[in-house]
């Protein structure tokens, strides 16, 4: 009789490669619709945030995984006073309509993948006495409109693509506290008149 084979001696010469079968296949293209879910925007996390039916005075989007733009809707909620935004993935610029929230005393976008230049008209946020926006990737100079936000105790532009000089329309922030510019690429030096900065040693880093 023939000899009997190696046990180990189990692959023909014409066998084709492995292919993955049919239920593995399925398997991976639900896992792949399955983030695409998960993947939540802000008007699918907070519905009532872009259809108009939010009545809180805050909004607490921080730490969600959120992805996609900030919406223009948000500037329809107009008793909204705080808007927490921190920690996410939030990609584009920010929207321009934010200025209608005449009501908005924090604005806290920290730790997004941001993209533009920091809208002029934010300086309407007459309210405004929190804007945190380090590491959002905003880039350009800053809008010298700034120097309305007459409320302003903290200012938060650290860890950004900013370049330029600061505009001198800052001075007029009497109660400014804290002024972060860290890791930009500002020029020039801290306008005076800012006499409530508190930790103006540690705070403050300009370039050239």
């Amino acid at each position: 009789p023939p000899p009997t084979p190696p046990r180990h001696a189990t692959t023909a010469p014409n066998q084709q490669p492995t292919q993955i079968r049919p239920s593995l296949l399925h398997f991976l293209v639900l896992v792949s619709a399955l983030r695409l879910c998960l993947a939540l925007d802000i008007c699918r996390a907070a519905p009532s945030a872009c259809n108009g039916t939010h009545t809180g005075t805050k909004l607490d989007l921080e730490w969600q995984g959120l992805t996609g733009t900030i919406p223009p809707a948000l500037g329809d909620l107009s008793q909204l006073r705080e808007l927490l935004l921190g920690t996410n993935s939030l990609s584009g610029s920010m929207p321009p309509e934010l200025a209608k929230l005449s009501q908005l005393n924090t604005l806290w976008p920290e730790g997004n993948a941001l993209s533009g230049t920091l809208p002029p008209e934010l300086g309407k946020l007459s309210q405004m006495k929190t804007l945190v926006l380090q590491s959002t990737n905003i880039s350009g100079t800053l809008p010298r409109e700034l120097g309305q936000l007459s409320q302003l105790v903290w200012l938060d532009l650290g860890n950004n693509n900013l370049s330029g000089s600061l505009p001198s329309g800052l001075n007029n922030l009497s109660k400014l506290e804290r002024l972060l510019l860290k890791d930009n690429d500002l020029s020039g030096s801290v306008p005076s008149g800012l006499d409530n900065l508190k930790q103006i040693g540690a705070v403050c880093k300009l370039g050239g």
